[in-house]
């Protein structure tokens, strides 16, 4: 045996077989991991298994990125909601923390199960949850004392009770997007203001804008020329614009006149009554039909002399419908017309028939008229009537000088209430027509008698129970201030209060009979108009209207509102 040779059976297996490869071990290719990860050579000696990280992403706009890092470096972008991997892994054991770099403006993103150590095995269930940042918006409210009002920021609504003194709307905002605060359906006789009403949302939540209310304030929507006066109330158009009539006053005389008034006060003539055909001396307010036409009565002229009923479109165009005076017919009519559920016409005239007592009537849309009965068959002993109502029960109800009756759609009338030998408690001469308030009683109003004899404001009850609400006589009275002799109906407004006029006062009183002046008409006040007429009518967005009949730089009346 070469003994030269005998140290080569100390030499390893392995290092022959290592010497026989003939390569450089840190080139060799990592073998795959059986549990979804990769193994990594470390250094060229012994190889690392490394894991991935994932989960999903949600909430993310569409049009917009999110960026991830991992242990605060290796930014990767996302794009879109759903799955996500990212492409740095690292070894079981690891420390590894999913943090958010940027985000979409306006959003807030949160990580759930982004941090700890990694297991052996990719990790799949990081969450990425993105929510669009939004702030309330809000603020503060003083002077409210009624129910009724409500805030808006376009459709979001809010409805605030009285006496409140903050407000937040129901829905927030997202970041920058515009608002712009109003409020609507403000209370009768309330006005409402609203300051830093409009911005932009930011990141905090907006709380400084101001809704300070207080009492109405009257103002003048027209003043009438020198050659006519008021001679009813206006009555708002379901278009937003009053509609009314005027008379020629003297000196200089103009034509008995149908007007529209706008809301910025232009005033348009739609048609001159003359004292043929079309009839004079115009006695009850415009009602607004179904069909949108106006219609009204004169107390004379037409074929027989002895007044009209009339139409006449928003445009001008006039028509009349019918004539009184003739053969079995009622003269002069009086109060407002009233168009019931069936469609007609229902009117009193103050006179002719048996003791010229007056009649009824009833006139088809068409013109077709007909005399549902003679009110002198009936003992209500008078020549004064208001213009009828319609009552929940179906019915229609009137006011004699001291009774309320009532009458069935075919004619059949009875006496509610009579108010005779009541002058010192009730009073007498009442003044406009009946309204039924929302409760179902019957209020009215007397101009003469009562406790102070200056008239009240009653409520009869459907049984026929009457009770005196207010006693009118400011100058009587000590502890009221102003309200004479009103002069005008009642009016229910959307409040629930009823609103009136007496010679030198525009007034509310509660159902349960609270009294207020909301204001007081001076005798020589030309800037605002004095002597009030008629009723109060309410427009469409809450105002009240009425009309005077002195003031104005012609001393000639004006149109007032509310606000």
């Amino acid at each position: 045996m070469n003994r030269s040779l005998s140290w080569l059976g100390a030499i390893p297996l392995t290092l022959l077989l290592a010497a026989c490869g003939g390569g450089d071990g840190d080139s060799a290719s990592a073998p795959a991991n059986t549990d979804g990860g990769s193994t990594a050579n470390n250094g060229g000696n012994t190889p690392v298994d490394t894991f991935s990280i994932g989960g999903t992403v949600s909430g993310l706009p569409d049009g917009t990125q999110l960026s991830l890092l991992d242990n605060g470096a290796n930014a990767q972008s996302i794009t879109s909601n759903g799955p996500f991997t990212l492409t740095e892994k690292l070894s079981a054991g690891s420390a590894y923390s999913v943090t958010l770099g940027a985000k979409p403006t306006g959003y807030q993103c949160n990580v759930t199960g982004g941090a700890g150590t990694m297991p052996a095995s990719n990790i799949t269930d990081v969450a990425i949850a993105c929510t669009r940042i939004t702030v309330t918006v809000g603020g503060s409210i003083t002077g409210l004392n009624a129910d009724g009002l409500t805030i808006t920021n376009g459709n979001d609504t809010l409805e605030i009770p009285a006496n409140a003194t903050t407000f937040t709307l129901p829905t927030a905002l997202a970041i920058g997007t515009p608002y712009n605060i109003a409020v609507s359906h403000i209370p009768t006789a309330v006005h409402c203001d609203v300051s830093n009403a409009s911005g932009t949302a930011g990141d905090t939540p907006v709380d400084n804008v101001s809704v300070s209310c207080g009492p109405a304030t009257l103002s003048t929507v027209y003043f009438f020329s020198e050659t006519d006066s008021p001679s009813t109330a206006v009555t708002p158009g379901r278009d937003g614009n009053l509609y009314g009539i005027s008379v020629g006053v003297w000196p200089n005389p103009g034509p008995d006149t149908i007007y529209k008034i706008t809301p910025d006060g232009s005033r348009t003539v739609l048609w001159k009554l003359d004292t043929g055909f079309d009839g004079s001396e115009p006695s009850s307010p415009l009602l607004e039909g179904n069909d949108g036409n106006f219609y009204g009565m004169t107390d004379q002229g037409g074929t027989y002399g002895e007044g009209t009923v009339y139409r006449i479109t928003p445009a001008g165009a006039e028509t009349v419908l019918w004539s009184f005076g003739g053969p079995g017919d009622g003269w002069a009519p009086t109060g407002q017309l009233l168009q019931a559920s069936d469609g007609n016409f229902y009117g009193i005239t103050w006179d002719g028939g048996p003791g010229t007592r007056g009649a009824i009537f009833r006139l088809t849309p068409n013109g077709e008229e007909r005399v549902m009965l003679f009110l002198g068959d009936y003992d209500l002993d008078a020549n004064w009537y208001s213009g009828l109502i319609q009552g929940r029960d179906g019915n229609l109800y009137g006011q004699a000088e001291m009774a309320l009756f009532k009458m069935t759609l075919d004619g059949t009338l009875s006496i509610v209430s009579s108010y005779a030998g009541r002058e010192h408690d009730i009073g007498n001469s009442p003044v406009g027509s009946l309204i039924q308030a929302n409760d179902g009683n019957f209020y009215g109003v007397m101009s003469q008698g009562g406790a102070y004899g200056a008239g009240t404001l009653f409520r009869v009850s459907p049984s026929g129970a009457t009770t005196v609400l207010h006693a009118f006589g400011g100058d009587v009275d000590p502890d009221q201030d102003y309200g004479d002799s009103p002069t005008g109906a009642p009016f229910q407004a959307a409040d629930g209060n009823l609103y009136g006029v007496s010679e030198d006062a525009l007034y509310s009183v509660t159902l349960d009979g609270t009294y207020t002046v909301l204001h007081s008409f001076q005798d020589d006040d030309e800037t605002q108009g004095y002597s009030p007429i008629d009723t109060i009518s309410q427009g469409a967005d809450g105002t009240l209207y009425g009309v005077t009949t002195g003031g104005g730089p012609n001393d000639h009346g004006s149109v007032f509102k509310l606000n």
